[in-house]
């Protein structure tokens, strides 16, 4: 049995979700959404990142969306 890489299974499942949600996702959402605990999602996210598959967003938290999607004007209404 061949097992599958985080980048094939968990990445297009959190990229799917982000691009279905109307704002920006935290890493306890994702943990949520995964049912995983919030330092797995950290994690998965911090991937991510690095990737380039999202940017991170620090406005009284830390914030993740879809890189290369919006522009900053979506991102700020994306914000709390």
């Amino acid at each position: 049995m061949v097992r599958k890489s985080l980048h094939e299974t968990t990445f297009p499942k959190v990229k799917k979700f982000m691009s279905e949600s109307d704002k920006a996702v935290t890493a306890k959402d994702v943990a949520q959404f995964l049912g995983m605990s919030h330092s797995g999602a950290s994690s998965v996210m911090q991937l991510m990142e690095i990737f380039k598959m999202v940017q991170k967003v620090k406005r009284g938290g830390t914030y993740f969306v879809l890189k290369d999607v919006y522009d900053d004007e979506q991102i700020e209404a994306m914000l709390p």
